[in-house]
């Protein structure tokens, strides 16, 4: 589940959020805790490089605890005037003083009270205790460099900065609906894939298919951008305003992905000429599966009727046709701490857990949550207590993207293209794209 950002209290009367755009916006404030950034591994290292790219950017204020390239912050131990001993031993899992463990945990300790002191926003560190605690320390807003790079460059696309890339001397700049098609690209290796094996189509057949498949790239790229209209407003103090604009993206990228869907299906029609009305090409047609089954598409009808496919069809069908009701009602919700803001799903929460799974890490993982509420009987008076379903929209939007890209590759993958072309050539693609679209992948 996606973690919500505890803004400091805002400076000057600047908006509290840097999300929020306006005559008091300001840049977003990131530390980084040097000393362990030092030497990241495996998919931390891009995400570090990438960080310290971007961090020169003007909209980033950027400082970090230690040694490094960035301008350095520090707290004196002294000024620190409650007994903080009980956090750090929480930190070193409870090792008495003087013991190195307890000392590096001090140093970790000191390193976020440097930022909180600051009005920092996010704490980027690799240290495993922080991480380990990062709930106990809830208000330095801790992230490892993956996570605080998703943060920061859907940021910097919020300002429409679509930097990606920064040397020494240059910058590499696209356009948005560049940066959303490669990403799309990325995300869809299967379907770029066989686009490019298609490369040279022939006959008006594979003309038709690269037009499907093209359309299903068209409306991925639009859900992405569904998906982080969503998360901008996702870091916005919650009012009625950012409630009604994230239910309206969401119940466009609803609409978007089924439509992806639609299109593939329209896409293995076109390959096995299974049925010849448009309004029967859908994957939950049950005719439509026979005819595939009885043209040779064994494992692809195995995929498709399969509980996992169906739930998850089920699912986002379910969204889908809220479009068509009531809609999805709304909850808005505000603690002490921080603002949250759900979608309350009870009339399809049947649809919904089939289609994640029923188990509580599964929920977690999409936002999924079961909340009590409390409210007069208007009969009888008296206080009473329900349970409602709800999701957090954010959380929930990155995972329907997500698994309907799973899908969508798992579908060409099992699709016999070599029954219509043959010794077919292949996209090259020079290293200059390919680090574009690795470096895009990377940002969103």
């Amino acid at each position: 589940m996606v973690e919500q950002i505890i803004w400091p209290l805002s400076i000057n009367g600047e908006f509290r959020s840097p999300f929020q755009r306006g005559e008091k916006e300001r840049a977003l404030r990131i530390t980084f805790h040097a000393e362990t950034l030092k030497n990241p591994q495996a998919k931390e290292k891009d995400a570090t490089g990438a960080l310290f790219e971007l961090a020169r950017l003007a909209d980033i204020d950027v400082k970090q605890v230690g040694i490094g390239d960035f301008p350095s912050i520090s707290v004196d131990e002294k000024s620190i005037i409650y007994d903080y001993t009980s956090r750090v031993q929480l930190l070193s899992e409870g090792e008495e003083q003087d013991v190195p463990e307890f000392i590096a945990a001090r140093d970790d300790f000191l390193a976020i009270e440097a930022h909180r002191e600051f009005n920092r926003d996010v704490f980027i560190t690799l240290s495993p205790r922080l991480l380990k605690h990062r709930d106990c320390f809830n208000y330095a807003n801790i992230r490892t460099p993956s996570e605080a790079l998703k943060i920061v460059s859907l940021f910097l696309r919020s300002r429409g900065n679509w930097i990606i890339l920064v040397r020494a001397r240059s910058r590499v700049q696209v356009e948005s609906s560049l940066f959303y098609r490669h990403l799309a690209l990325y995300k869809l290796l299967n379907v770029r894939e066989y686009l490019g094996m298609h490369h040279t189509s022939i006959g008006e057949k594979w003309n038709d298919v690269r037009k499907w498949q093209g359309s299903v790239l068209t409306k991925f790229a639009r859900a992405l951008q569904s998906r982080d209209l969503i998360g901008t407003q996702f870091y916005i103090p919650k009012t009625r305003s950012v409630e009604d604009t994230i239910t309206y993206h969401f119940d466009y990228l609803t609409l978007l992905l089924q439509g992806c869907l639609d299109s593939q299906a329209a896409t293995v029609n076109q390959i096995y000429q299974a049925v010849a009305k448009d309004d029967q090409r859908k994957f939950q047609n049950e005719k439509f599966r026979k005819q595939l089954r009885s043209k040779g598409a064994v494992l692809l009808c195995d995929f498709l009727e399969s509980p996992d496919f169906k739930n998850f069809d089920g699912m986002l069908r379910a969204f889908r046709n809220t479009i068509h009701d009531v809609g999805i009602p709304t909850e808005l919700e505000l603690d002490l701490v921080q603002e949250r803001f759900d979608l309350r799903v009870d009339e399809f929460s049947f649809e919904l857990r089939k289609g994640i799974g029923y188990s509580k890490s599964n929920c977690k993982k999409w936002g999924l949550k079961r909340q009590r509420y409390v409210s007069r009987d208007n009969k009888t008076g008296k206080m009473v207590r329900f349970y409602s379903r709800t999701i957090e929209p954010y959380t929930f939007a990155m995972m329907l993207v997500e698994t309907t890209a799973e899908i969508l590759n798992t579908i060409v993958d099992l699709m016999d293209a070599d029954q219509a072309i043959e010794d077919a050539p292949t996209i090259t693609r020079n290293s200059i794209e390919k680090d574009i679209l690795e470096r895009i992948g990377l940002l969103g």
